[in-house]
């Protein structure tokens, strides 16, 4: 039994009962709970630290101190007291240290080697303290003298405890680091020739860096390449850090230097994206012919690959078709960029573009060439759908002329349009003219827009707008004015009151606004699917189809009011003459069956992606739940895709038809979560 054993036994026995289980002792001083019965209970442990605060918590049953004195024997073995020590630290007992002590900062672990130079210029160890207190808080000199970010440093360590010091200086790499450097600069070595070149194009390096994205910056301002000179100034200004003006008599702040780094970034971003699509199991590609300023024929190529399982659009190239746009020229001209770029397009599965015939032609288009070329029977074509909505309206307006059978714009819509320019005209060339309109305007209390805006935005606002008829006239009658001015008044303010125009203003009005409007808003959307698109196009063919169905026409709800409103010949505060509204209706029904003709030729159904609709398209699997249930539900068309892609590169069919299988289980309650972006 040693000294402090002895202390402790004897002050336990001098003090009352304690009243609960756990004591909290005062500042030097350390308190034991009663906690057994027996005196092995007592720690016989020296502490290997010295203890300000210590708070020991036991879960044990307390007894009386009189059972520790009958049951203790002062003959301990070193054995008994070993014992002692592993049934104390078997017990649920917590020590939490409540204060930092100084002491800590002269242990081995707190300390950390430098060098000194004494007068002699003799290099000798020192070994000093990294540890301080500071905020209530540990914290490390040395991490911060060089710079080394770790909690150490910022708001520092609160944990008061001798292992959170040994764990910071034996297990943290940003301590050994400054530990390190350290060694180094206190030692005054001369450093490797290796280390002095490493820096020094670290240096350079960090130069051309900032370079190449003064160059980046320029070209994304859309600014000339000859405006990098002038950045560059303004950087080193800012202390930004760059590479002499000329080194070697070489200039590296011009227009060819710029360019040069931009084609060096360029080519580094197209080997990245080659070897991407390299490793995707399926791409499409997407081509768009567009003529530039200089009329140069070119066409600008899209890539979608899988990384990851997730799909990636990437710019690829631009095609320099040296003008000669045809398809033939096309299918050359990319064949030999794949060359280059050692891409073999076997596993091209779609081909986006749009709906002109040089891409869709049955037989000499360019898809239908690519499939030849490269026996990629399965390369489906996806054309752009906005492209192809366009080509919808304007097709609508033409027809085939009987004696010379080339296509000719409808007669009536050509009147139309010719109308709309003059009244642009009129009033886009004249400050004067629009300030009259304004205040007639004004004066009416008429919900229109401003002409001026009407003339950027909307040609549909001209449709019953009384305030138009109402200055023409009067430009038409003022004296002031010149003749040729009132003469121009006139003629246009009879081209305005004239009811075939506002016949066929208030028509395509309706057709616009009911029909044709609502298909584009939808095709704003970047996820659209190929199923919420045919859905929308199919109602509004239901729709106008309705207005012509019958003998009678049942017309839009502007133009039915408009009929309704002339019928006693007049058209809001003025005097019309009707014309042949037979002949007009014939003439609006004909455009409708025109169009409903483009729509089913522009968006005929595609079985391909009605397939995966069913299989996927999380919007009609929900619309449809109660199909889902079926047994076969989707195996159909499951086959056509399997067949279609049978001799796909590494597609096993088989398991496209296991795994679908094993996915349908979670359609059917509901988890459907399959993303559509194949649909875009």
């Amino acid at each position: 039994m040693n000294k402090k054993q002895i202390e402790l036994i004897e002050f336990w026995n001098k003090s009352p009962k304690p009243p609960m289980n756990v004591l909290v002792s005062h500042e030097n001083e350390q308190h034991i709970s009663a906690s057994s019965c027996t005196s092995e209970s007592i720690p016989s442990c020296i502490l290997d630290e010295p203890v300000n605060e210590i708070v020991i918590i036991s879960s044990e049953s307390p007894c009386s101190s009189s059972n520790i004195l009958d049951n203790h024997d002062m003959s301990f073995s070193i054995q008994q007291e070993n014992s002692n020590k592993s049934q104390l630290n078997k017990k649920s007992s917590t020590i939490v240290r409540r204060k930092y002590l100084s002491a800590w900062e002269k242990q081995p672990d707190a300390m950390y080697k430098t060098y000194v130079f004494d007068q002699l210029g003799e290099r000798r160890e020192n070994f000093l303290s990294w540890l301080y207190f500071k905020d209530n808080a540990m914290r490390c000199s040395l991490c911060e003298k060089h710079g080394k970010e770790n909690i150490w440093c910022t708001v520092g360590n609160q944990i008061f405890q001798l292992y959170k010091i040994k764990e910071h200086k034996h297990k943290s790499e940003v301590h050994r680091h400054a530990e390190e450097t350290e060694l180094k600069i206190s030692a005054r070595t001369q450093p490797t020739w290796i280390e002095t070149r490493a820096k020094q194009i670290s240096k350079q390096e960090q130069a051309v860096q900032n370079l190449i994205l003064a160059s980046i910056h320029i070209c994304r301002q859309y600014q000339s390449l000859n405006s990098l000179e002038q950045l560059c100034v303004l950087l080193e200004k800012l202390g930004v850090q760059l590479l002499p003006s000329q080194i070697s008599g070489v200039n590296y702040r011009n227009n060819d230097v710029a360019l040069s780094f931009l084609q060096h970034v360029a080519y580094y971003l197209h080997e990245e994206l080659i070897e991407k699509i390299k490793s995707s199991p399926a791409i499409g590609w997407m081509m768009d012919e567009s003529t530039s300023r200089t009329v140069e024929k070119s066409c600008i190529v899209y890539v979608r690959y899988l990384e990851n399982y997730h799909p990636k659009t990437a710019y690829y190239t631009l095609l320099d078709m040296e003008g000669d746009g045809t398809a033939a020229n096309i299918v050359e001209t990319i064949s030999s960029v794949w060359r280059k770029d050692d891409l073999d397009p076997v596993n091209s599965c779609w081909f986006a573009c749009d709906n002109a015939s040089t891409f869709t032609g049955i037989n000499e288009g360019v898809v239908a060439k690519l499939r030849r070329h490269f026996q990629i029977d399965w390369l489906e074509t996806n054309t752009c759908a906005a492209h192809s909505f366009c080509l919808v309206g304007n097709r609508a307006s033409w027809t085939i002329d009987l004696k010379s059978g080339k296509p000719v714009i409808i007669a009536a819509v050509s009147k139309l349009e010719t109308t709309i320019g003059k009244i642009y005209n009129y009033f886009g060339r004249s400050s004067t003219r629009q300030q009259m309109l304004k205040e007639w305007q004004n004066f009416l209390d008429m919900p229109e827009l401003k002409f001026k805006r009407i003339y950027d935005i909307r040609w549909s606002s001209i449709r019953g707008n009384q305030a138009l008829l109402a200055a023409l006239q009067q430009n038409a009658s003022d004296p002031v004015s010149s003749n040729g001015d009132r003469g121009s008044a006139k003629e246009l303010f009879q081209y305005v009151l004239n009811d075939e125009f506002l016949f066929l203003l208030h028509f395509h009005y309706d057709l616009h606004e009911c029909a044709l409007g609502p298909i584009t808003k939808l095709m704003q959307f970047d996820k659209l699917s190929y199923y919420s698109l045919m859905k929308e196009i199919k109602e509004k063919k239901n729709l106008i189809s309705q207005w012509i169905s019958k003998s009678t026409p049942t017309w839009g709800p502007a133009l039915a009011d408009y009929i309704k409103t002339t019928e006693k010949r007049k058209y809001g505060a003025f005097k019309i003459d009707l014309s042949d509204r037979q002949e007009l209706a014939k003439e609006c029904s004909a455009h409708i069956e025109r169009l409903l003709i483009e729509l089913d030729k522009r968006f005929a159904p595609s079985r391909l992606l009605e397939s995966m609709t069913i299989l996927f398209d999380p919007i009609y699997l929900i619309e449809h739940k109660k199909d889902v249930d079926s047994p076969d539900y989707g195996r159909p068309e499951l086959d056509f895709i399997r067949n279609k892609y049978k001799d796909f590169p590494g597609l096993d069919t088989d398991a496209v038809r296991s795994e679908w299988e094993t996915l349908k289980p979670s359609l059917l309650t509901g988890d459907t979560t399959v993303e559509s972006d194949f649909f875009n």
